[in-house]
């Protein structure tokens, strides 16, 4: 009986969405993995409330995080046979190996999102066999206890599985094995140009359009309900809450100011600097608060509106969004660590990342995966494995960054984007 197992599946599937955590469990200065330690990232350091400090990474670092399954860093996956039943339970072995038959490991269940991802690369090749013949083949057999609904992932839900603390491939590899680090197919068609549909790079995590027709993207397929966007309510203190992930966020841009951001101008900043204006936010309790951060990667990223053919963003909810819109994560980009992710909301890309020392925008958020280590005093200190990931890093970042770069301007010319002043 197949009915208990898929029930089972659905019960401890979460009713609402949440997002995942970047993977990003440590902390760095400029260019070096240091320990997450008051010192190095509280708020008197000169990187202070970088992405390691907090979230579900950071909990899971100070072994603090229950997990429904298990995964790396704040990551909780569970193992699916073909049959639909999870590792452990009924005849699916505790360690399947992957494959095709009843009690073969043919699905990863991500237990913070609620979505089940098919194992299996598929590719490469274009996007029409992507979004058809991929998803027909999968719906044509029982694959994971589900028959039907198998679809090619929005981008958002792609970047949800991506690991910024790792690269080549920039995901879990003990849950998603078969991974090329290249180019995977999203069915988000891209709005300035719709000949062309959104990527995400598994080498590293970056995403930009491509043409349909190109053969290069491959296709990881997904079953389960979207990840939702934004669900924004506008604050009298000029606030933004977005029910979707329970993120506030400031509705201006730092430096800008009143109830419609009209007042003031946006002012740029280095990466130390934009981590440093939450703590001078924070300071002067900015807006009736004194929790906020500079977003990770994945919470920015919530806010591209991907739909929107002028200004990735919505304008009605963040109103006076500079021209140039580019925006600082406090994510460290793992490839090469003197760099750190940024947004370009001009068209939603997320490129290789800037580099540390480039003035870029600031926009501020609170709530969410808002547990912080320095307050729970258990700081993660790196190991030795870190340490050699670190410096193997370092060691070819110059190479590295320059191929990427490249191969993303090359990539992005295809689709006419037409940027200027990419950091």
């Amino acid at each position: 009986m197949r009915i208990l197992p898929i029930l089972l599946l659905f019960l401890s599937t979460p009713v609402f969405a949440a997002l995942n955590d970047t993977g990003q469990g440590l902390c760095y200065d400029g260019a070096s993995l240091v320990t997450c330690n008051s010192g190095n990232t509280g708020d008197g350091a000169i990187y202070p409330r970088q992405d390691g400090r907090f979230g579900r990474d950071a909990q899971a670092a100070a072994g603090l995080l229950s997990k429904t399954g298990a995964g790396a860093v704040g990551f909780d996956f569970t193992r699916i046979c073909m049959s639909g039943e999870a590792a452990g339970t009924g005849t699916c072995p505790a360690n399947p190996t992957p494959g095709t038959e009843p009690n073969d490991w043919a699905c990863t269940r991500d237990n913070v999102t609620g979505l089940v991802w098919s194992i299996e690369t598929i590719g490469p090749g274009d996007w029409n066999a992507a979004t058809t013949t991929h998803p027909a083949n999968h719906n044509g057999a029982i694959r994971c206890g589900f028959g039907s609904d198998w679809r090619v992932p929005h981008s958002r839900e792609l970047q949800s599985i991506l690991h910024h603390g790792v690269t080549d491939p920039a995901i879990d590899v003990a849950f998603f094995p078969d991974t090329l680090s290249n180019w995977y197919w999203s069915m988000d068609e891209y709005a300035p140009n719709t000949d062309s549909v959104w990527l995400v790079n598994f080498f590293d995590g970056s995403d930009l359009p491509g043409e349909k027709t190109l053969n290069g993207g491959s296709v990881r397929l997904v079953h389960g309900a979207p990840i939702p966007d934004g669900n924004f309510t506008v604050n009298g203190d000029a606030t933004v809450q977005d029910d979707s992930t329970g993120l506030t966020w400031d509705r201006c841009s730092w430096g800008q100011n009143g109830s419609d951001c009209a007042s003031g101008s946006a002012s740029i900043h280095t990466w130390a600097e934009a981590l440093g204006v939450a703590v001078t936010a924070n300071a002067m309790n900015y807006k009736g608060y004194n929790d906020w951060r500079l977003p990770n990667r994945t919470d920015l990223e919530s806010l591209v509106a991907i739909s929107t053919p002028v200004l990735a963003i919505d304008a009605a909810t963040f109103p006076n969004t500079p021209a140039t819109p580019f925006y600082w994560t406090s994510t460290t980009y793992a490839y090469a660590t003197n760099d750190a992710w940024y947004i370009d909301f001009a068209h939603g890309i997320s490129p290789p990342a800037g580099a540390k020392t480039t003035p870029m925008y600031v926009r501020l958020v609170r709530g969410g995966q808002s547990f912080d280590a320095l307050a729970s005093g258990a700081a993660h200190v790196p190991t030795l494995s870190e340490w050699g990931m670190i410096l193997l890093s370092l060691l070819i970042a110059g190479l590295a960054v320059f191929s990427l770069r490249r191969d993303a301007r090359s990539f992005s010319s295809m689709v006419n984007l037409g940027r200027e002043g990419v950091p």
